[in-house]
């Protein structure tokens, strides 16, 4: 009997959400993109795995275990965030979810301004934290996650490049701005950057707030590998980096 009375009320809450959604347009038609969304995400799902399969069996067929290695990292980054190899096999794949994620984006942020309009305050405000909930499960650049590895800075004129290790701390995350702190050793001194940017489909790009040097580069998985800029200005001389760091924790 209790069964039965469960099955009713979700019956009769599934009939209620029904109705809500016909009452309110902007909400069914976010949903709708939703939908289609998830439904796009399972063809990429598709879609990437015969590439994968395709390249492993032409892998094995050369016996060229870097390859399957390599292959096998690119699962696993895609079975936890949808990284998708920047080989041409994974091209059409990648379009496609790259134009899903822009859609979905799209969707809340016109529902957003539909509502501001509206004036809904409640209702929009939710929807950026939804929207910024979506935007940060992409990727591994979740806020308070500390990163380990290596920077290699190379300054205009020296003889050797500068490295050292470098950790790295996601101080902030907001939908798809980011903020960076980077502590690393050269030279037998620490130094210190903050570096604000944004995160979309993957590339990361950004610099600091003086706008002294520029960031550039893609994470992948666990893994996020940046390319510095630094022009010269003045006494300083032109400088270039590479920081290359993976998840210590979460």
């Amino acid at each position: 009997m209790a069964k039965v009375l469960s099955l009713v009320a979700f019956a009769v809450l599934a009939s209620a959400v029904a109705v809500a959604r016909e009452d309110n347009p902007i909400r069914a038609k976010l949903d709708k993109a939703m939908s289609d969304h998830a439904a796009a995400v399972e063809k990429v799902k598709e879609m990437a795995e015969k590439a994968f399969t395709a390249a492993e069996d032409k892998a094995r067929g050369r016996r060229d275990g870097k390859k399957l290695d390599q292959l096998a990292e690119a699962r696993k980054a895609f079975d936890a965030w949808l990284d998708l190899p920047e080989e041409d096999a994974f091209k059409d794949a990648r379009i496609k979810l790259n134009q899903s994620r822009r859609a979905a984006t799209d969707a809340h942020t016109a529902a957003i301004k539909e509502y501001t309009k509206a004036g809904d305050r409640a209702a929009a405000n939710q929807l950026v934290k939804d929207l910024n909930q979506l935007q940060e499960s992409w990727d591994a650049l979740k806020a308070g996650s500390i990163w380990t590895g290596k920077l290699r800075w190379v300054v205009q004129g020296a003889k050797a490049p500068e490295a050292g290790d470098a950790t790295m701390t996601i101080t902030d995350r907001q939908g798809t701005a980011v903020t960076l702190k980077v502590v690393w050793e050269a030279g037998g001194k620490q130094h210190i950057a903050t570096v604000e940017g944004k995160v979309e489909t993957g590339k990361f790009r950004g610099g600091d707030r003086g706008k002294t040097f520029s960031v550039e580069g893609r994470v992948v998985g666990d893994r996020l590998k940046l390319g510095v800029e630094r022009p010269a200005a003045g006494q300083v001389k032109a400088a270039a980096a590479v920081l290359d760091v993976t998840v210590k924790s979460r």
